[in-house]
Formats: structure tokens, sequence, C-alpha cells
């Protein structure tokens, strides 16, 4: 899978929960921190059932 999460909200001035993204391989929504929005850890969805595992830096959605 090649898609990028969609950000849905953020990114905020936390670190825990930096932005609100929506998995595009199932629809699932989750908090991500940091971390994951800049693409230096993946992003796992924890839906049950989805193999969504992967690593993009969404920074560059937030200057569109």
């Amino acid at each position: 899978m090649t898609d990028k999460p969609v950000t849905l909200k953020g990114p905020l001035h936390s670190f825990e929960w930096h932005a609100l993204i929506q998995c595009p391989g199932c629809g699932f929504k989750a908090w991500i921190d940091r971390e994951q929005f800049e693409g230096s850890v993946s992003i796992e969805c924890r839906r049950h059932g989805c193999d969504y595992h992967e690593t993009h830096d969404l920074r560059e959605r937030e200057e569109a």
C-alpha cells in the first residue's frame, strides 16, 4: 500500500497527540504522535484485520 493517511486534525503543538489521521486502508481514525507525523517512526493501524503499516512524512500536507 502506498497511500498516505489523511490528516483530519492537526498538527497540534502536543507531542503525545499531534494529529488525527484516517487510515487509507480501512478508514479507521486514530491519533498519532509527532514522530509518526514527521515520518521518524511508522504508523500501524490498530483496527483488527487491517494490515496498514507504513512510514510517511505528513508535514507536507500542513503546507497545502
